[in-house]
């Protein structure tokens, strides 16, 4: 099974991993996307992970690390009694 990472954006507006490492070599690959997903989301990496192995056809296949937006309660929406949030999702190649 293919993995690919989160990329956290920081207050500088550099991109880095979980661990906090600076990526420094990253490349966009594909188009800026919206997801919408059912609340509530805990971990939208397995969100992330499910679309990949569907083989999902938004998620470019050179792509090995993404970021995504962070939760904002102004982009939840209700439908047939049902809570979803919607998020901006990028894909990268760290090169």
């Amino acid at each position: 099974m293919r993995k690919i990472q989160k990329l956290i954006q920081k207050e500088s507006g550099f991109l880095c991993k979980e661990d906090r490492t600076l990526v420094r070599n990253e490349m966009r690959v594909g188009k800026l996307v919206t997801i919408t997903l059912q609340n509530p989301v805990i971990d939208v990496n397995y969100h992330i992970n499910e679309l990949i192995d569907r083989k999902s056809v938004i998620i470019p296949d050179n792509a090995n690390a993404y970021s995504i937006s962070e939760f904002n309660p102004s982009a939840q929406f209700l439908k047939d009694g049902k809570a979803y949030s919607c998020y901006a999702l990028q894909f990268y190649n760290i090169l």
